[in-house]
């Protein structure tokens, strides 16, 4: 299988542009389950200009009509037959499409039996079905001695053939190119959030602990009466297990139905279509993982309880120990800790985000349509366009290329060495086309020489400092550098050619902020390298609808034959790092989640302990002992427990946030504040917490308290 350029689809006097298809061979049926609504899955891609369409482009292309058996045409292989329609696409699948061309269709076009044939084509996706018990090493091995026999390029090099198993496709193929996945996933986005996750069910499960514990003044009578009457220790703790897991498979019968109504924004952030069953293998999991929480949570309680001496919890007192205590303290500072974490990271990825968002980029993103070129009408006819542009007073300028600064699409790559040396010292650079009003519309900077003139510079080029540096160029003007190996898109005719550095300019972010800038060569339009591919036209005053509708139907007298194609480069380069929004908007929900629990398990904890020095707030108020300093009292111990948990998350974040910041090349610097302000906001949601529950106590009457005395 194999996917090139955009096409056009037309059908009567509506035409598309169609990106999401596949040239696929007659056995495509016999290796994917896809299931097929009309048509022949022996013969349905077997003969050349016949097309397969999913339900959803039928939908698209033939409205109501019915497309089965109709034609189309599509450009470059002119009246293609529809001879198959497929029920639309999983939504899980890798492989996504709108339509499958058949291969027949590429083998009558002259120029693709020389291009099928060339050991140097990677346009190919290939998908094996293997029998059982095939050695995935034997066949890579196999297969990659079969392409060493037929591919050396110009280095001497050979290439190494990689099988990958299609469950592993969605996680691990970034590094595989093509790959046909349409969302790649991160497995260590899994990694994050699963321990996220885990994390606050720990303090869930702590939250727990605390609150049974808690209650244990409560429930201390009830445990001696029990023991009194006759029951054992065992029967005790299994009752509590019982509560415990009672407790959480409830929870996880309201927590089903919170994600239900949650889960459409859910998806709707972050663009997936997740769905959630309880009656499937991924719902026993949960049932199975829900009781053993419960169990987990319940244990210590269960053992802690139990322990009980019915002569003194039946005279008043619980028989507590202090290690007991000692233990909810440590849970508590294990919870904030956690939380503090979640807070440092999401302060952290807020700031960097800003940081990606005001940064200067060395050009200007902002007003600016870049508009497709996708006819060869068009380009020999841009100059004319260009003035029709910018006829209207709203456009300040417009510029040609063959790409654009933050381009969406691959930036044209090419090798260069300094005039004189061979193409074992070259190094690889992008490439980008453009004419004299380039700079001036992206307001890049020229450092020293010139711009572009007319078409005698179609052999200048100017360089970044980036390129400058190296290529090892001291004084680079009016230096020569020689291009290997270039051509034209679409064309397999190579060449070599020398041009001349007719200035320099300063490095401007043409990629994303994940990475540095690179090498950059900035070549007259006329160039033997690449193509000019758009206009951008800088926009300033009036409506934009009416800069569009201006720009629309220029293009559209130019060009009949393709629909006319815009975007605003900002909304693009934006694009970039709508990943890392959506990281950032999930480790924020996740923290107000993780606080908001471990405040829960706070304020049990300054229950036990507001209950537990109820006599004692009595006495001190009876000496003397004024409201503040009795809360000042009960509250130090809290106090020093946020402070520790500060502590400890410190270092822990700051490893874990260094490390998310080393996939930026440009970053911020994690400061002293980040942390200090963290910090007080724990301390003060933890404050706002137990205040209640310890004035409370502190306003008591004395009186009540101390009545048994």
């Amino acid at each position: 299988m194999l996917g090139l350029w955009r096409l056009t689809v037309e059908y009567k006097n509506n035409r598309f542009y169609e990106g999401d298809y596949r040239y696929a061979e007659s056995s495509f049926f016999n290796v994917f389950d896809f299931e097929l609504l009309k048509g022949n899955s022996k013969t349905a891609l077997s003969r050349p200009n016949s097309v397969v369409l999913t339900e959803e482009s039928a939908k698209k292309y033939f409205g109501d009509e019915e497309a089965f058996g109709k034609y189309m045409k599509i450009e470059g292989y002119g009246e293609c037959k529809v001879t198959g329609i497929l029920k639309d696409i999983p939504a899980n699948s890798h492989l996504y499409f709108s339509m499958l061309i058949s291969f027949p269709t590429l083998e009558v076009i002259p120029w693709w039996n020389e291009f099928s044939q060339s050991w140097t084509s990677d346009y190919f996706t290939t998908y094996v079905l293997l029998n059982k018990n095939v050695s995935l090493k034997y066949l890579e091995t196999k297969l990659t001695s079969f392409s060493e026999k037929n591919k050396i390029d110009e280095n001497g090099a050979t290439r190494k053939i990689q099988l990958q198993p299609l469950k592993d496709v969605h996680f691990y193929s970034s590094d595989v190119d093509p790959d046909l996945n349409r969302n790649k996933g991160e497995i260590s986005d899994i990694y994050i959030f699963s321990a996220i996750a885990l994390l606050i069910l720990f303090i869930a499960c702590a939250n727990y602990v605390n609150l049974s514990t808690a209650r244990s003044l409560s429930r201390a009578k009830e445990i001696g009466m029990k023991k009194v009457v006759g029951a054992a220790r065992s029967q005790l703790i299994v009752q509590f297990l019982y509560e415990s897991v009672f407790i959480s498979v409830i929870s996880l019968m309201i927590a089903v139905g919170i994600i239900e109504l949650l889960l459409p924004a859910y998806n709707n952030l972050t663009a997936k279509n997740l769905s959630i069953s309880i009656i499937s293998t991924e719902g026993i999991y949960l049932i199975t993982g829900t009781i053993l929480m419960g169990l987990l949570a319940g244990i210590y309680p269960a053992l802690f309880l139990t322990k009980f001496k019915p002569v003194k919890v039946l005279k008043g007192r619980s028989g507590i120990e202090h290690k007991g205590f000692v233990l909810r303290k440590f849970l508590v500072t294990a919870q904030y800790a956690i939380s503090v974490i979640l807070i440092i990271a999401a302060v952290i990825i807020y700031d960097q985000l800003n940081f990606i968002k005001d940064k200067k980029l060395g050009f200007d993103k902002n007003q600016l349509i870049v508009v497709d070129i996708n006819s060869n009408d068009v380009r020999k006819n841009f100059q004319v366009m260009k003035n029709e542009f910018k006829a209207h007073p709203s456009i300040k300028s417009v510029t040609v290329s063959s790409r654009v600064p933050g381009d969406w699409k691959d930036i044209s790559k090419t090798d260069v060495a300094v005039y004189g040396n061979t193409i074992s010292s070259a190094i690889n650079v992008y490439f980008i086309g453009a004419d004299e009003e380039f700079f001036k519309t992206y307001k890049i900077d020229l450092k020293e020489g010139r711009n572009f003139s007319d078409e005698s510079d179609s052999v200048s080029v100017i360089l970044n400092e980036a390129a400058v540096k190296a290529l090892g160029l001291a004084g680079p003007l009016e230096k020569k550098i020689t291009f290997f190996n270039t051509y034209y898109s679409g064309s397999q005719e190579k060449t070599n050619f020398t041009a001349q550095v007719i200035g320099i300019v300063k490095d401007f972010h043409f990629r994303s902020l994940h990475e540095k800038i690179e090498p950059m060569v900035i070549g007259h339009w006329n160039n033997p390298v690449d193509r000019i591919d758009y206009f951008t036209a800088e926009v300033e005053g009036y409506s934009l609808s009416a800069s569009l509708s201006h720009l629309q139907n220029i293009g559209e007298r130019f060009d009949s034959k393709h629909p006319f194609e815009y975007n605003f480069l900002d909304e693009r380069i934006d694009d970039f790092y709508k990943k890392d929004q959506k990281f950032g908007k999930l480790i924020g929900i996740s923290t107000i989640l993780a606080i908001f629990v471990a405040s829960l398990g706070l304020l049990g904890l300054s229950l036990f302990t507001s209950q537990q020095k109820t006599k004692e707030v009595g006495i001190r108020k009876v000496l003397g002992a004024s409201i503040p300093s009795i809360v000042l009292t009960l509250t130090k111990e809290f106090f020093s427990l946020i402070i520790i948990s500060f502590l400890i998350s410190i270092p822990a974040s700051y490893f874990v946030m260094n490390k998310w910041l080393e996939s930026f090349a440009y970053r911020i610097n994690i400061s002293l504040l980040t942390f200090i302000v963290s910090g007080l906001i724990v301390l003060t949601i933890a404050l706002a917490t137990i205040s209640i529950q310890i004035i409370k106590a502190a306003i008591a009457n004395p009186i009540k308290s101390l009545r048994y005395e």
